[in-house]
């Protein structure tokens, strides 16, 4: 089980008079969450409730203010997949792309190469390996994300937003993407950020509600209040 308590995270606005009058931004507030392998957990939430901020603590991609963890986070395996993906190369092809990040994920080439090919045999994209990334389209894009994500094979899967903009096609085959991935990989925890609450409902086992940076509730699969009509209230 792993264990975040008291997490607090604060924003400041550009003046360099904010840090003198302590005018900051509460983004979370003594947050409490657990959560353990085979885990996917919805976080839902207005816009500026802190759910890409949660998930980007998490993916240490940003530093808490305040925060106790039980695991440590330096070395824990993540990956931050967003919908708003703008570190590909995009004159490169999808294959000279994921062999780039492999690299960066210290994989040899050899093992890299066999895990691209497998990746792509098995989300049905290997014809689009030698296709420059700037002519795919926005879904594909962001099946490439998905696919970089499995290159560095994290323990936890940080998904913020990825559907955002998509067509209805596009978000479902996404969402068949996800749904064959959780089947064959039991183990790993999901966190799944969006406003999409038939995505909550078809991919997750437990709801972390957000209201202002804190835990409003937490609702779990099973439950009477596990449905679209309560989630809906607190988007």
């Amino acid at each position: 089980m792993y264990t975040i308590k008291n997490l607090s995270k604060y924003f400041y606005d550009e003046s360099w008079r904010s840090f003198f009058k302590n005018n900051k931004i509460v983004a979370l507030k003594n947050l409490d969450i657990d959560f353990k392998y085979g885990d996917s957990i919805g976080v839902i939430g207005k816009n500026g409730s802190g759910k890409s901020t949660l998930l980007k603590i998490i993916g240490n991609i940003l530093l808490a203010d305040e925060a106790s963890f039980s695991f440590d986070k330096n070395k824990a395996q993540t990956s931050y997949i967003s919908g708003n993906e703008r570190s590909f190369f995009w004159r490169l092809t999808v294959r000279e792309n994921l062999e780039f990040f492999s690299t960066m994920y210290g994989i040899n080439k050899r093992v890299a190469d066999a895990q691209i090919m497998k990746i792509a045999n098995d989300f049905n994209f290997t014809e689009f390996l030698d296709i420059k990334f700037v002519f795919l389209s926005s879904g594909f894009k962001k099946k490439i994300s998905f696919a970089r994500a499995l290159l560095k094979n994290p323990d936890i899967f940080l998904f913020d937003e990825i559907t955002n903009s998509l067509d209805f096609s596009s978000k479902n085959k996404i969402k068949e993407l996800l749904t064959v991935f959780k089947k064959n990989q039991s183990r790993k925890i999901l966190f799944w950020a969006s406003h999409d609450t038939s995505e909550i409902i078809a991919l997750c086992n437990k709801v972390i509600v957000l209201e202002k940076g804190k835990v409003a509730r937490t609702i779990y699969k099973g439950e009477d209040d596990f449905n679209e009509k309560i989630f809906n209230q607190y988007l």
